[in-house]
């Protein structure tokens, strides 16, 4: 099963080649350095009345069956995670500290996922698993969405967030995106600012939402000359190729998924290209 809240678009940065979860530097846990959603004062208010609309209908796709890449090996080596992420989840959610068992660890998959055997690089993977789990159906993996949000900072978020219902049969398992984090991170240049004195355009009016485009393009052009040719590996088809090797690594057989905002086109993405109906 996989539900996606949509709210912001990352159309203006494939307008110019990238279909891409856009790395941004962030700190963990809170310590966010980077824009949630970009430009985000006119994003967030053209986003709204899409929250409200998915908070009363979820896109939900029932899948039948999933395909992983051939001649992949997947598995991922678990450790320990920082002692502050076990602090964070009980300040946010104090009903569960000491309750959940915390593992970090890595997956090495392929740059060019059309390549299997080349390149490879390593994604942070998280994974928090309720104690005295019942009746546990498997892992449910989520996206905080950006794009580019760090899957292991937001992991407190998505345990306050989830009913202990859900915990209950599910492990909740997070990564960073290629591109971010901690899974072979790069950083783009400073997003383009609205000059200081003027308002951020309005992007429910044509003339707002052209300038609002133009920034982002400066911005993905940006990206575009710091990835040079490595660029088309880091896009969201990459990273929902990702995610499956992700289902497959923690040993489920189908796909159950949460996406946030760009998390829900990554989503879509996967159930385009990855599942059998």
């Amino acid at each position: 099963m996989l539900v996606g809240f949509p709210t912001c678009s990352s159309e203006p940065f494939e307008r110019v080649g990238i279909r891409s979860s856009v790395p941004l530097d962030r700190g963990r846990f809170g310590h966010d350095r980077g824009d949630r959603c970009r430009f985000w004062p006119y994003c967030k208010r053209a986003a709204f009345p899409r929250i409200m609309a998915a908070l009363l209908m979820a896109l939900v796709f029932a899948v039948s069956g999933c395909v992983t890449l051939p001649g992949i090996h997947t598995g991922i080596t678990w450790g320990e995670c920082p002692e502050s992420m076990a602090a964070e989840i009980a300040r946010q959610t104090p009903g569960l500290a000491g309750r959940v068992q915390l593992s970090c660890g890595g997956l090495e998959v392929p740059l060019d996922h059309a390549r299997p055997d080349g390149e490879r690089i390593a994604l942070s993977i998280v994974r928090a698993r309720l104690a005295g789990q019942s009746q546990r159906i498997g892992s449910l993996i989520y996206n905080p969405g950006g794009p580019g949000a760090s899957g292991l900072d937001y992991l407190p978020a998505t345990l306050a967030m989830l009913p202990e219902i859900v915990l209950q049969r599910f492990d909740v398992v997070s990564m960073d995106p290629r591109g971010t984090g901690g899974s072979a991170p790069f950083n783009c240049p400073k997003a383009p600012q609205v000059p200081p004195g003027e308002v951020a355009p309005d992007v429910l009016t044509d003339a707002g939402l052209a300038a609002a485009a133009q920034l982002d393009r400066q911005y993905a052009e940006g990206c575009l000359r710091v990835l040079g040719d490595r660029a088309p590996f880091f896009s969201t088809e990459a990273t929902a190729q990702d995610l499956d090797l992700l289902r497959a690594a923690v040993g489920d057989e189908k796909l159950t998924y949460l996406g946030m905002s760009y998390g829900a086109k990554l989503g879509a993405e996967y159930a385009l290209s990855l599942i059998h109906i």
